[in-house]
């Protein structure tokens, strides 16, 4: 199966498209607010769709449906001054940060409250414990189930990793700290289970969805 998003900067052109006609309504901020997941389709390069959530209010049961709807590997979007204080190395040894997997650190889990680390109760209370400001590097195993991917603060935003903090920023409206880390994870297609499901299935899940081209139009 299918696991990985190709990063749109990897698409030759922008492919025609025609905007969600939910997109600019309440039901994604307010469903991304109150830790519920929201469908993320890439109508403009064309590479799939994705889960996300707010990792700092996120719970069991939406780490659950991310898993069974979802390609079932879990990331986060965190900054570098994060990374820095939970001393997360990187993935892979170049610091580059020019590719998204340049940009993923060891994957971890939460020390406190968890058993294997890879139920759905443990890896929300990972995500909760990478999303919160008083965690410290010993707060986390390595490694672990849950994987951090550093998004500079002056990422230009034209990758997955990148678009999907962006559209964590747009969600969280006035709840800004809920915006700062983002749960995502590629979303398997309804139609055909070896393939990431495709923009026009978005509609198919029956979530709040947000599509690139209504992003980027409404933080431009």
């Amino acid at each position: 199966m299918t696991t990985v998003l190709p990063s749109p900067r990897t698409a030759a052109a922008p492919r025609a498209h025609v905007a969600h006609p939910h997109v600019a309504t309440a039901p994604a901020p307010n469903s991304f607010r109150a830790g519920r997941p929201v469908i993320l389709a890439d109508d403009v390069w064309g590479s799939g769709c994705d889960l996300i959530a707010p990792a700092a209010a996120i719970d069991t049961r939406t780490v659950a449906e991310m898993v069974r709807r979802g390609a079932g590997f879990l990331c986060v979007t965190i900054d570098f001054a994060t990374a820095q204080r939970l001393e997360l190395p990187p993935m892979v040894w170049q610091q580059s940060i020019d590719e998204v997997g340049e940009r993923m650190c060891v994957a971890v889990d939460a020390v406190d409250a968890t058993t294997t680390g890879i139920s759905a109760h443990d890896r929300g209370v990972t995500l909760r414990a990478l999303a919160d400001p008083r965690s410290r590097a010993a707060s986390f195993t390595r490694p672990g189930h849950v994987m951090p991917v550093v998004v500079p603060d002056d990422a230009p935003y034209i990758d997955r990793a990148g678009l999907i903090a962006k559209a964590g920023r747009y969600l969280a409206g006035n709840h800004g700290s809920l915006g700062h880390s983002v749960a995502y994870t590629a979303l398997v297609s309804n139609r055909d289970e070896t393939q990431i499901a495709s923009p026009d299935e978005a509609d198919d899940f029956g979530l709040p969805v947000l599509t690139y081209s209504a992003l980027i139009a409404l933080t431009s």
